[in-house]
């Protein structure tokens, strides 16, 4: 049976899932979002820069919960037991993150780890009624509308990048935790062999995830992106790919479209 939500104020914990650079524009909209939905508290995976630990002051965080694994942070069930070890730290009732791939995941892995409601995609329309929290997201390629009600204690949400204006708050002095995870076996039984990074051509072309605008190729490129890469740093936006595209190797997963 379902717990019951809780009476009493929320606490909501945001997830910085790149605290060794600058914070991401969806980073700094969950905070913004957060501030609406109770006290915040930041939790970081690893060591956050001071220009991350400022940036979290000016949006009026008082607390940051820096919570490391050790070397196979990268693996999203070692993240989701570490992100779920802070969020049991601070006792938070609802979890924010910034929708991506990986984060969908870490999502996911978290709510099944602190047996949380998890919503997914969501929009910012994010309300807390008699305890219980509330979210809507669109569907079916944004004809309907559907609206999510949380019937436990926690619940675990990722949000959707650019649909919060950031607006800072009266800046605050930060309180650093910093919080030693063990992973269990099953976060660690699988095993990296390599990991590539794909560097973009432009440093000021935009992630794909928060990108305002996208030009995106698929077969018919025959595999040469050149074209596509040239029209994104004329617009300064990001580049995207169709599935056969990233099937057949051309470019990344992280550039795929679509979903």
């Amino acid at each position: 049976m379902a717990s019951l939500p809780r009476s009493e104020p929320h606490l909501v914990a945001v997830l910085i899932d790149s605290p060794d650079a600058p914070l991401r524009s969806a980073a700094r909209e969950l905070l913004t979002l957060a501030r609406s939905l109770g006290d915040v508290v930041a939790v970081a995976l690893a060591e956050p820069t001071a220009e991350v630990v400022a940036e979290v002051a000016s949006h009026g965080v008082k607390r940051l919960v820096v919570a490391e694994s050790g070397a196979s942070e990268h693996l999203t069930p070692v993240a989701a037991e570490a992100l779920s070890a802070a969020v049991r730290e601070v006792d938070a009732s609802i979890v924010l993150l910034a929708t991506s791939f990986e984060n969908r995941e870490i999502a996911a892995l978290t709510a099944r780890e602190l047996a949380a409601a998890l919503m997914v995609d969501s929009l910012p329309e994010i309300e807390v009624e008699s305890g219980r929290v509330l979210a809507s997201r669109q569907v079916f390629a944004g004809t309907w509308r559907t609206r999510s009600e949380s019937l436990t204690e926690r619940v675990v949400v990722t949000v959707r990048a650019n649909s919060v204006t950031d607006e800072q708050a009266e800046p605050t002095a930060v309180e650093v935790t910093r919080l030693v995870v063990q992973p269990s076996k099953r976060a660690i039984s699988a095993t990296l062999v390599r990991r590539h990074v794909h560097e973009t051509v432009s440093t000021e072309r935009p992630p794909l995830a928060g990108a305002s605008f996208v030009v995106a190729g698929g077969r018919g490129t025959q595999g040469d992106f050149t074209p596509i890469d040239d029209l994104a740093d004329a617009l300064s936006a990001a580049v995207g790919a169709t599935r056969d595209a990233v099937d057949e190797g051309w470019v990344g997963h992280d550039a795929q479209i679509g979903q």
